[in-house]
């Protein structure tokens, strides 16, 4: 018996979603999370041009890897912050 679409349910297989409110001041609408757990060497792809590699795992912090198209931009969430303040002024 088929499931349905294999891509939809590979999506959730091994994720829990959760519902995740708009902080205030943020321009986008409630969003959903989607908590997975990766162990070193695994990875987590967005779309076809992102890829999240787990690099390693010490003292309770984890890096990561990860791969985008150049006109992406990847930042920690304190950077952009305080480049979203900086263009702000």
């Amino acid at each position: 018996m088929s499931r349905g679409n294999g891509a939809a349910r590979s999506r959730m297989i091994g994720a829990d979603p959760v519902r995740h409110d708009a902080e205030p001041g943020d321009n986008t609408e409630d969003k959903t999370m989607l908590i997975l757990q990766r162990k070193v060497g695994e990875s987590v792809l967005i779309g076809r041009e992102i890829e999240i590699l787990v690099v390693d795992l010490e003292g309770g912090k984890v890096r990561l890897g990860i791969t985008a198209p150049l006109e992406v931009s990847v930042h920690r969430e304190e950077i952009f912050r305080a480049i979203e303040e900086d263009n702000a002024e």
